[in-house]
């Protein structure tokens, strides 16, 4: 495989015209002949976490049609798992009902944050969404102990896949306290009551990788997998330790082979990508794969796209 670069849709100063910060996790959803671009954006103030989105024509995701400037959804009331902030992990239509999938966060004493998954409802085409329930839908458990980030999730011959990100431990390094994660899978019947296995269907090679954000696609009988990967040291500049991408094909959504040589891309010689790749999503359109994604400081810089060669 090789994407061809396309460029920034929304950069690091777009957002900052409807003060905005750090644009990341990019997840599309189309909608009628436009992409919607469900992403996170934080306060800059207390680092607090919300839902925004914007939508982009389809034909050319660069040509920006509308900014919602009001978050789609914000962070959860005092005491809840979500109440620092949250961001989208997938959005996905059921019937004539859209589920988002997100992630939420609390800050702790301990640790920097506890994540767990929740799930919003949209029964007005993405207009607005409502809680299904304070608590999370897939919490910490004695199958994730630590943490469970983000995911994607692919209902397949009646069966619901999620692939998520799980932590595996604490560190201090440096007087900094860092998390090592994996990515693991869940299954359900629903979409809303899931099971966690404890399965890890990408494994590390040392407990310094950390393993995050999957987009899951399918080219003839087999999926493919693109994940965030970097380490645990050294990775919040340009290095061997920043983010890129890792990939995986699977012919069950269950059972998965990592394969980086299916990639195609990576960081840039020089601009908003240069120091690292990160949180992709993959989108068809028109029969063309579009793979969004966050470049320097982990969406800081915004988000572009890049277009798959035929």
């Amino acid at each position: 495989m090789k994407w061809i670069k396309k460029g920034l849709v929304f950069s690091e100063l777009d957002a900052a015209r409807y003060g905005l910060y750090n644009p990341q996790v990019p997840y599309c959803f189309m909608l009628d002949d436009k992409i919607r671009i469900f992403f996170g954006a934080r306060e800059q103030n207390n680092g607090a976490a919300s839902v925004y989105f914007i939508d982009v024509e389809s034909k050319n995701p660069k040509n920006v049609l509308h900014v919602h400037e009001k978050p789609i959804l914000s962070r959860g009331t005092i005491g809840s798992f979500d109440q620092d902030g949250v961001l989208p992990v997938c959005i996905t239509r059921v019937n004539n009902d859209i589920y988002m999938y997100y992630g939420g966060f609390s800050k702790t004493l301990s640790s920097p944050h506890l994540c767990m998954m929740g799930l919003a409802i949209s029964r007005d085409e993405a207009k607005s969404f409502q809680r299904i329930s304070n608590g999370p839908i897939l919490p910490i458990s004695r199958f994730d102990p630590y943490l469970i980030g983000s995911a994607d999730v692919v209902n397949s011959n009646g069966v619901w896949h999620m692939i998520y990100t799980s932590g595996i431990e604490w560190k201090i390094i440096s007087e900094l306290t860092e998390l090592s994660y994996t990515l693991k899978y869940a299954y359900s019947s629903n979409g809303i009551d899931w099971t966690p296995t404890g399965s890890i269907v990408i494994q590390q090679e040392s407990n310094n990788d950390a393993f995050a954000k999957p987009t899951i696609f399918r080219i003839d009988d087999k999926f493919i997998m693109y994940f965030s990967k970097r380490h645990i040291i050294n990775y919040r500049e340009k290095g061997e330790s920043a983010y890129s991408l890792g990939s995986a094909y699977s012919l069950d959504l269950v059972n998965w082979i990592r394969d980086d040589s299916i990639i195609g891309m990576q960081a840039s010689d020089y601009g908003w990508d240069s120091e690292m790749i990160c949180y992709p999503n993959i989108l068809k359109v028109n029969e063309k794969y579009l793979l969004f994604y966050n470049g320097n400081g982990f969406g800081k810089s915004g988000f572009g796209y890049a277009e798959l060669e035929v």
